[in-house]
């Protein structure tokens, strides 16, 4: 059974290296990211390789707020944002 945000349309991987790359650019290793936002290696490690559908939206909206990415220009739009936009 697929867990919620494994049915969101998402590029994974695009979203995974958006993140790798400000965890990098502010200088941090898997390691410090995972103790910042509470989460274990793993889980940021399968977030960066693009597994980020098989966790929770919580956890990955606390990575991208923690290194400051833009979580909301990743998810999809629905049909009234798009028209509007």
């Amino acid at each position: 059974m697929p867990t919620p945000t494994e049915n969101l349309r998402i590029d994974w991987k695009q979203l995974g290296r958006d993140l790798r790359a400000e965890r990098v650019r502010r200088g941090w290793t898997q390691t410090e990211l995972a103790e910042r936002v509470g989460v274990n290696l793993d889980t940021v490690s399968a977030i960066e390789t693009g597994r980020g559908g098989r966790s929770s939206l919580r956890i990955i909206a606390a990575i991208a707020a923690m290194v400051g990415h833009p979580l909301a220009d990743t998810l999809p739009r629905t049909k009234a944002e798009t028209e509007a936009a």
